[in-house]
């Protein structure tokens, strides 16, 4: 069995429910009552993915596995193992991690949105330097590539973003090559940033001496996730893929 995964899906539009999916735990029923409309569908989305993510990296059923409702989630009896899940309005990403740690983030680029006022008042110093330095379709680009970083690092290490940003940097060094640097003394972290079709990711995981595997897009019939139609590899444009170093004093 892989120690890491990562996994892909694609949610279908869905008519409103009026009764959750027989597959939720009672917990998870319990807050699906909490949400309404399209939120109660995202929700029973998510749990399909991580569930068949589970199913999928370890070869067991589908209807075993039972999550945690609160929080992020977890496998209730491997507490041990890490789940991470990010979701935009058209696409998932789950990442899977047994005996090490794990976080994933995913945006749209949304061409509306004023980044440059987000990065003035949340980045840090170096960061906003390399910002001013670019035009704004590729400024853009990088800001997602150093947003989505964050996200997933602060999920990875356990913290949520308020008051981390500066947890972990995207710089570029005096010879122009991508630099990253995290709040963690340990130098087995790494990250993978990149594009697939209009969305921005990033992978970061600590699992030493273990390479993930390619991110797999996952497919069901969407009232029956147990049955998985199609697997296949996702070609992602990625442009970096590195170590996180251990921030300098």
């Amino acid at each position: 069995m892989p120690d890491i995964g990562f996994w892909l899906y694609q949610p279908a539009p869905l008519s409103p429910a009026s009764e959750p999916p027989d597959w939720l735990s009672s917990a998870e029923r319990s807050r699906w009552h909490g949400h309404q409309g399209a939120a109660r569908e995202r929700f029973s989305q998510s749990r399909a993915l991580l569930r068949q993510a589970l199913t999928q990296q370890t070869g067991e059923p589908f209807a075993d596995w039972s999550l945690s409702a609160k929080g992020p989630p977890t496998v209730v009896t491997r507490p041990d193992w890490r789940l991470s899940l990010s979701h935009t309005g058209t696409l998932m990403l789950a990442g899977i991690a047994v005996g090490g740690e794990v976080g994933v983030d995913l945006e749209e680029r949304r061409p509306e949105r004023r980044w440059r006022d987000v990065a003035e008042r949340w980045f840090a110093p170096a960061e906003r330097d390399l910002l001013a330095t670019l035009d704004d379709r590729v400024g853009r680009d990088v800001f997602y590539l150093q947003w989505t970083l964050k996200e997933a690092w602060v999920k990875a290490t356990g913290r949520g973003l308020a008051n981390h940003f500066d947890s972990i940097q995207l710089t570029r060094n005096r010879k122009g090559d991508w630099c990253v640097s995290g709040d963690r003394e340990e130098k087995d972290w790494r990250c993978r940033l990149g594009y697939w079709r209009d969305n921005v990711m990033a992978l970061v995981w600590r699992l030493p001496g273990q390479e993930p595997p390619p991110l797999h897009l996952l497919a069901w019939k969407a009232d029956q996730p147990e049955a998985l139609l199609s697997r296949h590899p996702v070609d992602v444009d990625w442009r970096i893929d590195t170590q996180i170093a251990p921030r300098s004093p």
